[in-house]
C-alpha cells in the first residue's frame, strides 16, 4: 500500500501535458491549474514558484521539467512562455522565454 497520496485538485486530464516531475533532490513540481508548486516529501512543505502565462481565458501550466541535477525548474504555460526556476531558492526566478 502507498506511504502517501496526494491530492492534486486542478489536475488537467490531457494526455499531451507533462505537469509532474520528481527532480533526483528528491522534490516534486506539480503543475495544477495556472500556478506550479513544489513539494518537499521530507518536510510536507508546499511552495508555488511559478503563475502561468496565458490568453484571454487565463493560463495554465502544459509542463514542467527538472534538469538533471534538480536545482532548475522549467515551468512551460498555455500561452507559449517557458520560466525558469531555482528550484532551492524559490524566490529566485532566473528567466521567462517566449
Amino acid at each position: 500500500s502507498p506511504t502517501l497520496i496526494l491530492d492534486g485538485p486542478g489536475l488537467r486530464d490531457n494526455f499531451y501535458l507533462n505537469v509532474v516531475d520528481w527532480a533526483a533532490t528528491n522534490i516534486v513540481a506539480v503543475g495544477l491549474e495556472g500556478v506550479c508548486y513544489l513539494y518537499h516529501p521530507r518536510t510536507g512543505l508546499v511552495q508555488p514558484v511559478a503563475q502561468a502565462a496565458g490568453g484571454d481565458e487565463g493560463g495554465y501550466v502544459t509542463s514542467v521539467g527538472f534538469r538533471r541535477d534538480g536545482v532548475r525548474l522549467a515551468v512551460g504555460s498555455s500561452g507559449g512562455k517557458v520560466e525558469l526556476v531555482d528550484a532551492q531558492e524559490t524566490t529566485a526566478h532566473i528567466s521567462s522565454l517566449g
